[in-house]
């Protein structure tokens, strides 16, 4: 039952620090982030237990972790020995978890609303009873994924005043995916693989469901539900919500559904000719990433993700493709003159583009913000593991027309990198362990130089250099909101830009003349591109979409903008010729339209931070104990068997030693014993076992104890293992000695030393992967 240290291994230098319900395991390098985590944990879930009606009085485990850059968290609600794993790097402004008051809070909110609702035991004696033999209760069993996802999303955002309940983002995809007749049904509603973001629909859709159930029945009616499903009278989940809510949840999901499309089709009527969403450019399926234009304006670069594929790098001619045009006008013709009844497809959409050339990016877990450079080069981030498998994002340079890549950093954890003009220098975010940090870096040498500082309390995102290379514009989330700063690199002197209160912020980029700012912002419940005066003057909307607009690229020249549009298939480029005449002002849009507008938060009451106490090493930890028994019945004789499990929360040790028997089976016992504190693993397994086939009830007439015979074995081992960007290699050494004692002949005795080594290798292109190893 121990949760995998990922990434950071049992070797690493960990940590404990121990409040009254929660016991902190981290590596040493996390110890800011680790007091800022302890400080609020006890307080959220005094605050969980009164929102979910449940409080558990089982000490949580949390393991802090790092491993593959990325944000995010889980909950095991395991009876007895809850877990939590919260991993530290922060969100990026334009996530969908990008809305938050405070990173550590909405996650460990989220997570600890799992515990608490999940670890509600059952009032059935028969449930209780075999919840000591499997630890789960019975709404972790019960409840679809919807609900369950659904209910700490909701929470979460009640808990902050913040999170994806209130975030434009949610609003965005549900409004488009109803206009479009694309929400899940209620089968697809607990996340599928199949559709774009389909995995995320039970935290969208499931929250949005279940704040509409809410105002159906009020606030006591979730509450009422999970009583219902842990009730002394056995029930599935759909009868414990038709006893609350008098309807099947699928059959008040389409209603649900009903009146969602009713209000996007409300906000589609109500902006009418107002909406503003540019010429389609590329039409693409599945995510996108963010597009960038070259700097002599002939080339545009985006990431292109698809279901069966990995993510890559792709450069497009932004020329129209004239040959391309006159083959398809030509085809057209051909058909016609064979069958001049024929009727040729309608053209709708931009024309089909094929990419110029690709870069795959396979494994990687970060965005990789293509940035061009003069000589036509680009300089993106990607992740490759350190020796230990932790995953760390670095920079790279890739020249398309060549092929050719160069590694610029090691372990430095640099994203959204922003190269200066003359290609020497970029500025990027370092993100180490929950701080974050604007840095400059050598493109030459891949030295990193701080130009803010690193604190919890600040988060830093998306840099962009101006075009003159002295100014920086970026994102930083501090106070509970995020603000579009720009600095000044000589003198250091900051200016915050006018954004209004509470909105979202996403993407900035320079205007060519460096004297305005294309910013993502979500206002009055619509998500788009706005454009800023950077010397404090006006802000005036560019888009106006149903979906979402994002991640604006202007051309060098300055005449168009292209941007990413959402629609149900995913995101697709957009291009707006620039200048644009203004936008009239957006009518308002209240919350009778919720959700497919976001939610006013309800700001909740000041978090009351604990003291931290003085954290300790972590040791061999704390050792958890479990019984293991099983047993049966044949003609050979009856048996049984009992044993008992032992480790540690991380992984460091494990113990296990079994013992059994039975007339004419297998009697005896044995122990293995497995160290992970050090580099290298150590193993250590014993055993004896009489193995007596004379002594099972119907033996064989003759053979008395010619079959019997006694086993006894140790041995003794050590291997390691070291990650490599192409693979990995390791290395081993066991010895052992075993003796075999017949009844009726002389001992064998056997000993044995083995070394062991190998190498392997993985890589791939496309939809096909290879992977080959050396023993």
């Amino acid at each position: 039952a121990a949760v995998p240290a990922a990434g950071q291994g049992p070797a690493a230098e960990w940590r404990t620090l121990e409040t009254a319900r929660y016991r902190v395991h981290y590596p040493a390098p996390a110890a800011e982030w680790a007091a800022h985590v302890a400080a609020r944990l006890e307080a959220i879930r005094d605050r969980v237990g009164e929102l979910v009606e449940y409080e558990g009085e089982e000490v949580v485990d949390v393991l802090l972790q790092d491993p593959v850059a990325q944000a995010n968290g889980s909950a095991w609600p395991f009876a007895g020995f809850p877990r939590m794993v919260l991993w530290a790097t922060p969100p990026e402004a334009g996530s969908t978890l990008g809305e938050f008051a405070d990173w550590s809070e909405i996650l460990v909110g989220h997570e600890q609303v799992h515990l608490s609702h999940l670890l509600r035991p059952s009032r059935n004696p028969w449930r209780r009873a075999l919840s000591r033999m499997l630890p789960v209760h019975p709404i972790a069993l019960a409840a679809p994924r919807w609900a369950t996802e659904g209910y700490a999303t909701l929470l979460e955002g009640r808990l902050t005043g913040s999170g994806r309940p209130h975030g434009h983002l949610r609003a965005a995809v549900l409004r488009r995916w109803a206009v479009e007749g694309r929400l899940p049904s209620y089968g697809a509603l607990s996340g599928s693989g199949d559709s774009y973001l389909g995995r995320t629909m039970p935290y969208l859709a499931g929250s949005a469901f279940l704040e509409w159930l809410e105002q159906r029945e009020g606030r006591e009616a979730l509450p009422a539900l999970w009583r219902r499903l842990t009730a002394r009278r056995t029930r599935g989940f759909d009868e414990a919500f038709r006893g609350v809510f008098g309807d099947s949840p699928a059959d008040l999901y389409r209603r649900f559904t009903a009146e969602l499309t009713h209000a996007a089709l409300e906000i589609e009527g109500r902006l009418g000719d107002d909406l503003r969403t540019g010429e389609p450019w590329l039409d693409l399926q599945w995510g996108t990433g963010q597009p960038e234009v070259s700097r002599d304006g002939e080339h545009l670069v985006l990431v292109l993700r698809d279901r069966e594929r990995p993510p890559r790098l792709a450069v497009f001619a932004l020329a129209e493709d004239t040959e391309a045009a006159a083959r398809r006008e030509e085809a057209e013709r051909r058909l016609l003159a064979r069958d001049p009844e024929d009727v040729p497809a309608v053209r709708r959409g931009p024309p089909p583009r094929a990419p110029l050339h690709t870069l795959e990016l396979a494994d990687s877990t970060v965005a990789p913000t293509p940035r061009w450079l003069a000589d036509g080069s680009l300089l993106l981030s990607r992740t490759l593991p350190d020796p230990a498998g932790v995953l760390h994002a670095d920079l790279f340079r890739w020249w398309p027309a060549s092929g050719r890549v160069d590694r610029l950093t090691h372990g430095a954890d640099l994203r959204a990198a922003d190269p200066a003009a003359d290609g020497a220098w970029a500025v990027a975010v370092q993100s180490r362990w929950g701080l974050t940090r604007l840095v400059r870096v050598s493109l030459a040498d891949g030295e990193v130089t701080p130009l803010t500082a690193a604190t919890v309390a600040v988060i830093h995102d998306a840099p962009r250099l101006a075009p003159d290379g002295g100014r920086v514009a970026f994102l930083r989330h501090r106070q509970g909101a995020w603000q579009a700063v720009v600095r000044d690199l000589a003198s250091g002197e900051e200016r915050v830009l006018p954004t209004p209160l509470g909105a979202t912020l996403a993407h900035p980029a320079w205007d060519p003349a460096a004297e305005r700012l294309f910013l993502v912002v979500g206002e009055g419940g619509l998500l788009d591109i706005h454009v800023l005066s950077v010397d404090g003057g006006e802000r005036l909307p560019l888009t106006r979409s149903l979906g979402a607009a994002l991640h604006p690229a202007p051309t060098p020249d300055g005449t168009a903008l292209f941007f990413l549009a959402l629609d149900a298939d995913g995101l697709d480029v957009h291009r707006l010729a620039l200048p644009a005449p203004p936008l009239p002002p957006l009518p308002p849009l209240g919350r009778e339209l919720v959700p497919a507008v976001p939610p006013p938060p309800e700001p909740p009451p000041p978090l009351l931070l604990a003291p931290v106490p003085p954290s300790r090493p972590y040791g061999i930890g704390r050792g958890e104990w479990g019984l293991l028994d099983g047993g049966g019945t044949g003609p050979a004789g009856a048996w049984a068997e009992l044993g008992v499990r032992g480790g540690d929360v991380i992984g460091r040790w494990n113990l296990l030693a079994l013992a059994g028997g039975g007339d004419g089976s297998l009697t005896g016992g044995a122990v293995a014993l497995g160290w992970r504190g050090w580099p290298v693993t150590l193993s250590l397994h014993a055993f004896t076992a009489d193995e007596e086939p004379s002594a099972q009830p119907d033996a064989v007439p003759g053979l008395a104890t010619a079959l019997d015979q006694d086993h006894h074995g140790i041995s003794l081992g050590a291997d390691g293992w070291r990650h490599s960007a192409w693979g990995g290699w390791g290395a081993g050494a066991a010895a052992w000695w075993e003796r075999t004692e017949p009844a009726r002949q002389e001992r064998l005795t056997r000993r044995a030393v083995a070394l062991s080594a190998m190498v392997a290798a993985d890589g791939g292109r496309g939809r096909w992967s290879w992977a080959g190893s050396l023993a």
